[in-house]
Formats: C-alpha cells, structure tokens, sequence
C-alpha cells in the first residue's frame, strides 16, 4: 500500500554526558530521561545491529548512569533507548 502521510511524535532526546572506564567497564551517563519511563542501554559494534546491555530501567531521575560490565573491544557506540 502506497505511504500517502507519514507523523513521527516527538521524542525526548538523550544527551550522553559522560563516559568513564571504572575496573574493566564503561560507566555511561545520559541526561534528558523521563522519570518513571523505560529505557534500554544499547551498544553496537558496527554502526546498525544495536543489541541491549542489561535489562530495562525504570528512570528515577533526569540524570541516570549505567554500566557495561563486559564491553567488546575495539569502537563501540552506545545509547540510550526507550524500552519497548
């Protein structure tokens, strides 16, 4: 079926603020979540299969900090996302 009309509703945008390497992990703080909302921590490898890092989190605050105990070596892009 043809698309006649397309409407996209607005998102909140989650600026990344921070990026610390602690003990063998990345520490990865955001800021612009919605408390009391859903989101994922994801990370890709190759710049279009994103894949989630832990489980879904409710925000308790506009700032929020997760960690990716285990990331892959070499570059690596991170994000925040919300959960389905």
């Amino acid at each position: 079926w043809p698309l006649d009309r397309l409407e996209v509703a607005p998102t909140r945008e989650i600026a990344l603020t921070d990026l610390a390497y602690i003990g063998g992990a990345f520490e990865i703080t955001g800021n612009g979540f919605t408390t009391g909302e859903s989101y994922l921590l994801q990370r890709t490898t190759n710049g279009s299969t994103y894949e989630p890092v832990g489980a879904a989190f409710t925000a308790t605050a506009t700032t929020e900090t997760r960690s990716d105990p285990s990331p892959p070596s070499g570059t690596t892009l991170y994000q925040f996302f919300p959960a389905p």
